[in-house]
């Protein structure tokens, strides 16, 4: 009966660590997916903001530009 309960408990034992190896897993896992996603959105806002500032420059542009034209005519 001994040997029986001792491999229960071992068996038991080998599930618990198992689960505790799974769901760290799946913790370290979903960090670094929650890492990357915040660093692309980091990226796109950068790229969105440098868009903005050529738009910005742009038009800036082409009201002096219209300005020169205005004044020739």
């Amino acid at each position: 009966m001994r040997e029986s309960s001792k491999s229960r408990q071992q068996s038991l034992i080998s599930t618990i660590v198992l689960e505790r190896s799974i769901v760290n897993f799946i913790h370290i896992s979903s960090s670094r997916i929650t890492k990357f996603a915040i660093e692309s959105a980091n990226r796109v806002c950068k790229h969105i903001k440098c868009l903005l500032l050529l738009l910005k420059m742009s038009h800036v542009m082409n009201r002096n530009l219209e300005r020169i034209q205005n004044q020739e005519a």
